[in-house]
């Protein structure tokens, strides 16, 4: 399963990053508001990629 980032907020007003692995954004959204947490945004954390030559600088 895609692991997620979640950036939400609790009924209490507390900010909140999660980390979640759900089988696609749609199911973790719903899972989230059913918790009665206000999302703002959903990323697909499992995309990132590793640049191993990020360290170099182009010329």
């Amino acid at each position: 399963m895609p692991l997620f980032k979640a950036d939400v907020y609790t009924a209490e007003g507390l900010h909140k990053e999660l980390k979640i692995e759900a089988a696609n954004e749609n199911e973790l959204l719903k899972k989230l508001m059913s918790e009665g947490l206000t999302v703002v945004s959903i990323k697909d954390e499992s995309r990132r990629k590793l640049n191993v030559f990020s360290w170099r600088k182009k010329r």
